[in-house]
């Protein structure tokens, strides 16, 4: 089984996407039991077949795809429109809808000298990488706590001041504001990150008895390069049924995205030509939190929501402003902020099925595969519909609200 495995993982990389399908969906609903694989098999063969899916939806394959994602077991997946992207339309004029209600973009949204001097801290080769731990690929998620109180000695910090000031000047209501939460994410151009909610991490694994799921009031997304696949946010919580409405936001360098801080988002991998441009998808992204948080125990890079080192040479990685920058803002206009592309219902259901699909005969193996054969954790495609909820809100604290 694992020669075929290979086989297939080396067809998908000469190109032979929908040959290697074949084989695949043809291993899983006839030639072997699953019930006879080692997990590590398993896990192979699944991740085989979700990456090729994956590749075969963003490529306009999607009956070969709905098939083999069938045969896995799942029930919805994200739609064409959300998947299948080349380049980034224009931003569409703001309406009158709230902000609130959606995702929002804001081109040039730091003060150039500001940007410039940002994008230096967080270029592919910066100490920050290095001194966090983050090339590293089997280091946790790490983030940083900066209190809105206190004055900015780095340019991440200034960098945090203006984002918020850009919110407020497009009417959200930062009043009640208090801190910033804050991470950076480098990524090759064709990598995907899961849906996800912004939460509180440092409550995970606390125990069902401590266990609260608690998200920042706004999240932004600060884009410091051009490359990779859009981010897509769904007006989807941790205890909704499946998003209606999604938006979607290409990397633009200098253009801020906004969204309510409980909504569900992701990255969608690069396509070409952005597969081909072999660049770095790098973020800043902070939220904002109207909660009392503390700094967490710990070096910073070690966990969610570590303090920087007092000193201001330990901070010197993350860029050193002066007086004349601290307090640097581009006079920002409300009209500035446009609506993100949106996307109407941007799931699509893989349980109606018909006619060629039916009788290859992926139904009937649905519920026999889906326990055997473990998914990566993406989320891009769903067992069922509950599956994000389950995650996010377990089984007794969602009967208690």
């Amino acid at each position: 089984m694992d020669g075929l495995l290979g086989a297939v993982e080396q067809l998908a990389d000469q190109g032979s996407h929908e040959l290697a399908a074949d084989i695949i969906l043809t291993l899983l609903l006839k030639d072997h039991n699953p019930r006879d694989w080692t997990s590590s098999t398993a896990l192979r063969a699944g991740q085989a077949a979700y990456l090729l899916a994956l590749h075969l939806v963003q490529v306009g394959s999607t009956r070969p795809a709905d098939a083999l994602l069938r045969c896995l077991g799942c029930t919805l997946r994200l739609a064409d429109a959300v998947l299948i992207h080349k380049t980034g339309p224009p931003l569409q004029t703001r309406s009158k809808q709230s902000l609130s209600l959606g995702a929002w973009v804001l081109p040039a949204a730091l003060p150039e000298g500001l940007f410039r001097q940002l994008r230096e801290v967080f270029s592919p080769e910066a100490p920050f990488w290095q001194q966090t731990g983050y090339n590293d690929p089997d280091h946790p998620f790490f983030s940083f706590l900066y209190e809105l109180g206190d004055p900015a000695h780095t340019a991440v910090e200034a960098a945090i001041h203006c984002c918020k000031e850009c919110l407020s000047r497009c009417g959200h209501d930062m009043s009640r504001v208090e801190v910033a939460e804050w991470w950076a994410h480098k990524r090759a151009a064709t990598d995907a990150h899961q849906l996800h909610f912004d939460l509180d991490e440092t409550r995970i694994g606390s125990g069902s008895a401590k266990y609260k799921l608690r998200h920042p009031a706004y999240s932004t997304v600060l884009y410091l390069s051009d490359c990779g696949g859009p981010t897509v946010v769904l007006n989807q919580t941790a205890s909704s049924a499946p998003a209606q409405d999604a938006w979607l936001c290409w990397p633009r360098e200098n253009q801020l995205l906004c969204f309510p801080g409980n909504f569900l988002h992701g990255v969608i991998p690069g396509m070409p030509p952005e597969q081909d441009a072999g660049g770095q998808r790098i973020t800043l992204v902070v939220v904002f939190w109207e909660a009392k948080l503390r700094p967490q125990p710990g070096a910073p890079g070690s966990g969610p929501m570590r303090a920087l080192p007092g000193a201001s040479s330990a901070r010197s990685f993350l860029g050193h402003v002066g007086s004349d920058e601290r307090g640097a803002q581009r006079q920002i206009h409300r009209s500035e902020w446009k609506a993100a592309q949106h996307v109407k219902r941007p799931w699509k259901d893989l349980t109606a099925e018909t006619g060629q699909e039916q009788s290859r005969g992926p139904a009937a193996a649905r519920g026999a595969m889906q326990p055997q054969i473990p998914l990566p954790p993406l989320r891009f495609f769903l067992l069922s519909p509950e599956e994000i909820s389950d995650i996010y809100q377990p089984q007794y604290q969602r009967q208690a609200l």
